[in-house]
């Protein structure tokens, strides 16, 4: 039998995924509002601070993204040993494949969690191509 789950749209729009959307959304609009005031609110400054917006939404993705592969799990797995034997006791805490299977559970409970970064990311870049067509 197959158990694998199909997706739903359930998985990408829950609680905590509404809520981290609108506190991304909110850092977006102060980096918009930062880079438009800097500019002294010109129409080229409205187009910059959308773009850099939604750059920073994809690059939040991206990264969202390499860390849910494990890509980051050998650095992590090498500090918190690091500590670990600097400490009194001074034994290993973790070997990299049982750290790896200790997270697969959470890997799978929000992995849909960077489709809210592209969501947010692919609002500010079309609100940037609208005003760059206005321009």
């Amino acid at each position: 039998m197959n158990d694998k789950k199909r997706f739903s749209i359930k998985d990408v729009f829950y609680l905590k995924s509404i809520k981290v959307l609108i506190i991304f959304f909110i850092i977006q609009v102060l980096i918009f509002l930062l880079i438009f005031g800097l500019s002294n609110r010109h129409l080229v400054g409205a187009i910059n601070g959308t773009f850099v917006s939604g750059a920073i939404g994809f690059g939040v993705a991206g990264l969202s993204f390499t860390n849910n592969q494990g890509i980051f799990d050998v650095f992590q797995v090498g500090f918190e040993n690091l500590i670990s034997v600097s400490r009194k006791n001074g034994k290993k805490k973790y070997d990299l494949y049982g750290f790896k299977e200790t997270k697969l559970n959470k890997r799978n409970s929000n992995k849909y969690m960077r489709i809210i970064y592209l969501i947010d990311g692919t609002i500010f870049l079309i609100i940037s191509l609208i005003l760059f067509f206005l321009y």
